[in-house]
């Protein structure tokens, strides 16, 4: 038999800041069934504790999609996710697309979906996390197939509920030990769970005669004190996926005693064979000793047991649980998607509200360079449908690039992993093709969409090399050219960053302004004026106040006739640094002209890392983020987001959602004014990949109780194509006092150029608006049309384009013919979750927010008391 040495590794998964989802649930007690199930493929299957049997829809004779399970606990838990375990022979039969997970208190009354979105096809297991609910039983729900949207099976070879994990009790002075401690081959002692090292294990004796089961660990607290639940953290392996370790614990049985000689057993059960975080939980109890008995090891591999940590809980979690309050927003539900978003943009064509996401060469990890592919997907949020697709045409990985929508609206998608390389894509026909290749090769850079239609960029020393300096270079929209603009100097614009120029480069923020003119805001500390005639030009535009470098924060264009930017956040070092709080309004005074910089109060959170995403009332919010900034981890993640008022230059801090957003995360504005937060990770077989976004409705689309305010509704608008300077009319049904014209919009690591809002003052049903006749300010391209009444509560958007004069032209006839790459299909039909569920939006099955234990005991009360009277 061989074992590897845990002494040099380092787990971060140990960690629990890694962990999104909580706690596995035990399922002793619970109960399973199917809509369909093959003889021999049992729904129980799925909840066995053997990963090499399945539950399998019937498939002699086919039945039709969808499946579902649904499973009953037996009591209520603090659920925050579930995870599942694809068949794991050599068929994919089965395996889960498109899905949706649901709850409930009695089994019967089902709201909307806490999570929905569609799986990998792959063996690995599935995890799904959501904002954390009260619940007795869960539904799964498969729509699609993963490898074939036209098959009708469903399977999974284990399914596991996971749970909020108590307040841990604090171990110092706590004494561990056990009946047996492998020391002559490895440290597999037992207070090794008590070293805060992520990486020491406890193993029972194997270099020599491996004594049998049970095995014992014995937690001595020294004192009295109240527990009521432990948590197992299994070894953690380093080979293939799914690997099993040695030791993980199958069936056990939690023992407690005052004295350590007379022991009384609180709880038995059994543990899944995976790597997962699991638990056990009891009445709380007032105890000294806690004992762990091991009665199997899960896999039946052998006489041993191990643990990579062990905690004791206080046992609370569940009891103190209170429904946030709607009046801080709600975070509606949890998009799974078959890749890690790492970057994406908004697009406007046809009725649907979609989003293209993508993340490197591959779904999970960023690694390999010049692979020349991207995986990308299309998410239609209205339906929640979505089309996953490898783009390899474009000989592109857009892993890291610089990115904007041009006054044409096609997104250009500048260098990353391949540094050199131009991919372009048209939400109208949805076709990539291929750009010219930039002078300077470039990832990280920032690129921002000038007033003359053309694309800007500077920096990006992290690919391509970082030998020489990335002065800026102008992308022509119409010649398909890239020209060098020496004279748009980089070296002005970066931090003092001790990582050097390959990190002092990166993620700048660009505002477009008038005649071809941006304004630099930072990261660094210094501002600069760039112009893009010519050979270009740079010249210096202050300071951010006393603001210092701040890599990885935010800058976002909240009004933009008025010139007014956010920035707030980031670090003064791109890793390895305390991020800070400090947030600033800088006011455009006009071309060469410094900028007005005013300190304000600051958030309430130091973040960095962090996304930003502007609402049409011209609030701010912002999300995720770390307060000590670390590529590829979760630790010191802040998962409440914030709202910036610039009526008063308020932070109000709101509801927290369910998923760590730190680097590599994003952000964007849905049209239905809710935000769309997603991402994280890309760090490949690591615990902090997160292959999921969330959506949240902000305070200004939700009643008291949860449910939507009622919205005004935009009937009528007079065209599509609006040039600058000219008038919209806009007519609703019902009066409204603002409209906000928010431009699409595009991002990844921290930055999104591409957004800005220009509002409008009106009254009445029927409006007239005048758009700036300044393209750097009304930049070209596609906008969200919003209307908004008294109460600030905003319409469904509409789109329209904003385009140049006509003496000005630069528009799709005008630009040069590329061969078209790839075409992307837009999502099935047959996947749309709405559908499904016969509603128009999501939002129309909201249930009321109260999920207090108190409250779902008043609701069901019937089912606690024949609980109970089993008991």
């Amino acid at each position: 038999m061989l074992f590897q040495s845990h002494s040099l590794l380092l787990f971060s998964s140990l960690i629990p800041a890694a962990f999104p989802l909580g706690l596995q649930i035990g399922r002793d007690n619970w109960k399973i069934i199917a809509d369909s199930q093959h003889a021999g493929n049992e729904a129980q299957k799925a909840i066995d504790g053997d990963r090499n049997t399945f539950w399998h829809s019937e498939y002699a004779p086919n039945a039709p999609l969808p499946h579902n399970v649904v499973v009953d606990m037996g009591e209520f838990h603090l659920v925050d996710g579930i995870s599942i375990l694809p068949r794991q022979d050599n068929f994919n039969n089965g395996n889960i697309g498109q899905h949706l997970v649901q709850l409930s208190g009695d089994g019967k009354t089902w709201g909307r979906p806490v999570a929905l979105g569609q799986y990998r096809n792959d063996k690995g297991v599935k995890e799904t996390s959501f904002v954390r609910k009260v619940a007795r039983y869960v539904k799964i729900t498969a729509v699609t197939e993963a490898q074939n949207a036209q098959n009708p099976w469903t399977s999974i070879a284990e399914l596991n509920i996971h749970q909020v994990a108590d307040p841990f009790i604090n171990s110092q002075g706590f004494t561990f030990t056990a009946d047996s401690e492998e020391t002559a081959r490895e440290n597999g002692r037992a207070s090794n769970l008590n070293d805060n090292l992520p990486y020491t294990i406890w193993h029972t004796n194997w270099s020599g005669n491996a004594p049998a089961h049970p095995h014992y660990l014995t937690i001595n607290q020294n004192k009295r004190g109240l527990v009521g639940g432990i948590q197992y953290v299994p070894r953690q392996g380093i080979g293939a996926i799914n690997q099993p370790e040695n030791g993980r614990i199958g069936r056990y049985r939690i023992e407690s005693s005052n004295d350590g000689q007379n022991w009384n057993t609180v709880k038995t059960g059994t543990w899944a064979d995976d790597d997962t975080n699991k638990a056990a939980f009891w009445p709380a109890i007032n105890v000294q000793y806690i004992r762990l008995v091991a009665l199997s090891e899960a896999g039946n591999r052998g006489p041993w047991t191990s643990a990579g940590d062990v905690q004791l809980m206080f046992g609370s979690s569940l009891a103190d649980h209170k429904a946030p309050s709607a009046s801080l927003g709600v975070w509606s539900h949890t998009v799974d998607f078959p890749l890690v978003p790492a970057a994406a943009a908004n697009l406007y064509d046809g009725a649907a509200d979609e989003i293209l996401v993508w993340s490197a060469f591959a779904n999970d990890q960023f690694f390999q360079f010049n692979q020349g592919k991207t995986q990308v997907t299309i998410y239609n949020s209205t339906d929640s449908s979505m089309t996953p697709q490898e783009i390899a045409n474009t000989q592109h990985d857009m892993f890291c690039p610089g990115l904007s929508m041009d006054s044409t609206g096609r997104f250009i998608v500048t260098g990353g992993n391949d540094a050199a390389k131009t991919s372009i894509y048209d939400p109208r026909t949805n076709q990539w093709q291929k750009g010219a290749e930039m002078n300077v090769p470039r990832g990280y850079q920032s690129s921002a969409t000038l007033s003359n239609g053309n694309v800007f960029t500077l920096g990006g020393s992290w690919s391509g090399g970082h030998e020489v300096d990335k002065d800026g270079e102008v992308y022509n929209i119409k010649s398909n050219t890239w020209t060098k603009l020496p004279g748009a100097r980089v070296a002005p614009t970066m931090t003092h960053d001790h990582g050097g120029r390959y990190r002092s480069d990166n993620h700048q923020w660009f505002f477009a302004w008038s005649n071809g003119n941006i304004l630099h805001a930072g990261p660094s500390a210094a501002m600069n004026w760039i112009g893009t005639s010519g050979q270009g030009s740079i010249n210096g535009a202050g300071n951010r106040a006393q603001d210092g470098d701040s890599m990885n924060g935010i800058a976002a264009m909240y009004d933009a006739p008025a010139g007014k930017i956010l920035t707030a956040g980031g670090a003064a070092n791109y890793q390895g640094d305390n991020a800070h709080a400090r947030a600033h309004i800088i006011t455009i005074n006009g071309v060469g002209k410094n900028p007005s910089v005013q300190r304000i109060g600051d958030m309430k959170n130091a973040r960095g890392f962090h996304t930003s995403v502007v609402l049409p009332d011209g609030t701010v919010i912002v999300l995720g983020g770390q307060t000590h900034v670390e590529p590829f981890t979760d630790t010191y993640a802040v998962t409440t987001p914030e709202l910036f008022n610039p009526r008063d230059n308020s932070w109000t801090v709101l509801n927290s959602n369910a998923v760590p957003r730190t680097y590599h995360s994003t952000s964007l504005l849905l049209k239905d004014g809710s935000i769309f937060s997603a991402g994280g990770g890309l760090c490949g077989n690591c615990a902090t990949n997160h292959f999921d976004g969330e959506v949240f409705l902000p305070p200004y689309l939700v009643n008291s109780d949860g449910t939507t305010k009622t919205r005004p509704v935009i009937t009528s608008i007079n065209g599509d194509s609006f040039a600058v300077g000219s008038q919209i009319q806009i007519k609703t049904d019902s009066a409204v006092t603002s409209i906000a014209l928010m431009r699409l919009g595009s991002v990844t690591h921290t930055v999104n150029t591409d957004q800005r809002r220009i509002p409008f003052t009106v009254s009445g049903t029927s409006q007239t608006i005048t758009i700036p006749n300044d393209p750097g300010v009304a930049l070209p391209g596609y906008y969200y049309v919003f209307a908004l009444n008294a109460a600030g509560v905003p319409s469904i958007a509409r789109v329209v384009q904003i385009t140049f004069t006509q003496q000005a032209a630069a528009s799709s006839e005008t630009l040069p013919t590329l061969q078209v790459l790839h075409t992307m299909p837009e999502p099935a039909p047959e996947t749309s979750i709405t559908d499904f569920l016969n509603v128009t939006m999501l939002t129309d099955l909201l249930p009321p927010l109260d999920d207090s234990l108190t409250h779902l005991t008043s609701i069901f009360k019937d089912v606690f008391d024949k609980r109970e009277g089993q008991e």
